[in-house]
């Protein structure tokens, strides 16, 4: 699991809370565009949480339009990996409304006929077949010509089975290709021969083995293998059909290794009409543990067993139990409305039960962030006020409770969010409020950036300090603590004290060393630790030791979008342009890095190439003209490549971050001819937005800082995520 900053303090009853600060009326929430993953991904959210009606109904046509759209760029360039992906989300939309799924994916069978033209030309069969199911339920008067020739894959799928894996073929082709389908939609029969697929193959199996064991000769198949997933693979299978009372029957089907006696058993409590919401929520539980008795990350199965926790629900609304266990399935899929309103239910039915009201504080702050981090500071301050009335009324109700989630984090959120959003006054007047309440790294450390961006370097430098002083020794307070000295270290530089700088500098790199030699970090932390440890060799002078460290970066995390961004922008930042433009090819290159961070890589290396009077990058260039989507940052690579003007992009540029960036790409990309006074002016107004969290903003200053006009631009930095 990832490293993260701890951030539960510990805090005894609820303090009575002030009304926050809101934002200021300039500060409008940006809208959800639904081009946008993480908007795209918060409204599906928000969709399931949604009771059937007209609300519901428009928001999954504009759902499914979004998808859709997706296909048709990814068919023109080939990239049917992606539109699988599309796919496979659009078929989820109507997983517990499937009656609705023909009038609303009617409008579509085009792109959808389109897609399985192109899978099925590539050969990928398991694709086709879960776009000719989609097509079969959009499209009911041609159903059967979709099912014959989803047929006819499944049976070509089951003849190269058994040409591949000989006696132990059967059901493997049935299996593989199947198996998205009857996941994402209601297919009864495709159900039914999957799930004789399994039994069967389980049992063949079982079989060899027992032949095997008397030979001694034990075969190494991937049959025998998957044999011992069946009674998990059927027990997803029916449960996200809805079909859960027929599990134990079908289970009592496997004999030996697809046997799985604790599966079946919890299957047989449910069975009876003396089931119990415990008893449903222990079959939930079983059908998510793997092998060794430990919940795996599968997310069918986590779909399965909410289905499951669902599915008692209507005969047990009430039991708290069971909403719990739905909200903690919900919650392994990356959920945040759906769990809120379980828990919310759970609440409703025990008010007083501290546990379920502990849950949702940390929900509810996680809902907080991503409201504020999502440039949407109105709609998070409402939810702000709600927050501190929650928190009010547990103070009431349970004074001697130590929650996980205070009312000081939240106001840390709120203030993080607001100073993303440029509203620093309000920022820094919360993030205070939750520092007097409760210390903690998280509040100290925004503190300290803000003044450290505006050159308040004694101001930073104190905010900094107290935060590295907080935290034990836990792996995730050393990661925080390295990551607050090392700014505390460029504090102190600033403010003209080079040994205290360097002391913090080299406590930094003391820390993340010890995190390497003790701990193995996943491939994204690995990376960070190497581009934190190269920033602090370059504050140290150590030039040659802080490239090796970002080309180690760079290795630790070949594939991550964050870890070529940290390393470009910052060698961009030191005029190593070269070595950047090199781990820029390999960002460009790689199906991992998204477009977004593709998009602003390509502006910030054409910039530099700009501002040292080079010629454009030619791949750079090439991939912002290729760039017609419906996007803010589509826009600006529209504005980069002279497809259109800053004066058109006005109307679209609503929120402070998009002003900002507009201004500083008019700036630092506008006409060769454009005076140098012009050029500051631009930079100076990218300031006064207050985007401080922005690296555009960073930039600007830093070129206004040196004084030279001359320059065109300043070399960029990393950007924080809008």
């Amino acid at each position: 699991m990832l490293l993260v900053v701890a951030l539960a303090v510990v805090a005894t009853g609820c303090p009575r809370a002030r009304a926050p600060h809101g934002p200021a009326a300039s500060a409008p929430d940006a809208p959800y565009e639904l081009d946008d993953d993480l908007a795209l991904a918060d409204r599906v959210d928000h969709l399931r949480v949604l009771p059937r009606g007209g609300e519901r109904t428009a928001l999954r046509r504009e759902v499914a339009a979004a998808l859709v759209r997706r296909l048709v760029p990814h068919l023109e360039a080939g990239r049917l990996d992606r539109v699988d992906v599309a796919v496979r989300e659009l078929a989820l939309l109507w997983e517990d409304e499937p009656a609705a799924l023909p009038g609303e994916l009617g409008p579509h069978l085009a792109a959808l006929t389109r897609a399985r033209a192109a899978l099925a030309r590539a050969g990928k069969d398991a694709e086709t077949a879960l776009v000719l199911a989609l097509l079969a339920a959009a499209e009911p008067a041609r159903a059967h010509d979709h099912g014959e020739e989803l047929a006819q894959i499944v049976d070509y799928a089951e003849d190269l089975g058994r040409a591949r894996l000989g006696a132990l073929g059967p059901g493997t082709g049935t299996i593989t290709v199947l198996a998205p389908l009857i996941e994402r939609l209601p297919a009864p029969d495709w159900t039914d021969r999957y799930v004789t697929a399994v039994v069967a193959r389980a049992n063949l199996a079982d079989a060899a083995l027992a032949s095997a064991a008397a030979s001694g000769r034990l075969p190494d198949s991937p049959a025998i293998r998957a044999g011992f997933r069946a009674s998990r693979d059927l027990a997803i299978a029916l449960a996200l059909a809805g079909r859960a009372p027929e599990l134990a029957p079908r289970l009592g089907a496997l004999v030996g290794v697809g046997k799985s006696r604790a599966l079946e058993d919890a299957a047989r409590a449910v069975a009876g009409p003396a089931a119990t919401a415990a008893d449903w929520a222990a079959l939930a539980r079983a059908v998510r543990q793997g092998h060794g008795g430990k919940d795996d990350r599968d997310p069918a199965a986590a779909r399965a067993a909410l289905a499951l926790c669902q599915a008692a629900l209507v005969r047990f609304p009430d039991d708290v139990l069971l909403l719990q266990a739905a909200a903690g399935h919900a919650l392994d899929l990356d959920r945040l409305h759906q769990p809120i309103a379980l828990l919310e239910r759970a609440r409703a039915a025990a008010p007083r039960d501290a546990a379920v009201a502990d849950r949702l504080t940390a929900l509810y702050r996680d809902r907080l962030a991503r409201l504020a981090h999502g440039d949407r500071p109105r709609a998070a301050h409402a939810r702000l006020d709600e927050l501190r009335r929650f928190h009010d009324a547990l103070g009431r109700s349970f004074p001697d409770h130590r929650w996980s989630s205070t009312w000081a984090e939240a106001l840390a959120a709120y203030g993080r969010g607001l100073a993303a959003v440029g509203e620093l006054a309000s920022a820094r007047a919360e993030l205070q409020r939750s520092v007097g309440l409760a210390p903690t790294i998280e509040a100290l450390e925004t503190l300290g950036s803000i003044a450290l961006k505006r050159g308040e370097y004694a101001t930073a430098r104190g905010h900094l300090e107290r935060g590295a002083r907080l935290g034990g020794d836990a792996p995730s307070d050393l990661y925080a603590r390295a990551k607050v000295l090392r700014l505390a270290g460029d504090a102190a530089a600033g403010a003209g004290d080079r040994k205290g700088a360097t002391r913090h500098w080299r406590e930094a790199r003391e820390l993340w060393a010890h995190l390497g030699e003790a701990y193995d970090l996943p491939p994204g932390l690995a990376s960070e630790r190497f581009a934190e440890i190269g920033k602090l060799f370059w504050t140290l002078e150590l030039r040659e030791e802080a490239l090796a460290s970002f080309a180690r970066a760079l290795d630790a995390d070949p594939e991550g979008a964050e870890s070529h961004v940290q390393v470009v922008a910052y060698l961009l930042m030191h005029d190593e342009l070269e070595r950047a433009r090199d781990a820029f090819y390999d960002a460009l290159g790689s199906d991992q890095v998204g477009d977004y961070h593709k998009v602003y890589l390509c502006l910030w290396i054409l910039a530099e190439d700009r501002r040292a009077g080079r010629a454009d990058d030619r791949l750079a260039r090439e991939y912002l003209a290729g760039r017609d989507g419906p996007l803010w940052y589509d826009d600006i690579a529209r504005l980069a490549t002279g497809r259109t003007t800053a004066e058109r992009l006005e109307v679209r540029a609503t929120t402070r971050g998009r002003r900002a960036e507009l201004t500083y790409y008019r700036a630092v990309l506008g006409p060769s001819d454009q005076p140098a006074t012009e050029v500051r002016r631009l930079l100076e107004e990218v300031v006064r937005t207050d985007m401080v969290l922005f690296f555009e903003y960073e930039m600007a200053r830093r070129f206004l800082d040196r004084g030279d006009r001359d320059d065109r631009a300043p070399a960029p930095t990393a950007r924080t995520g809008r």
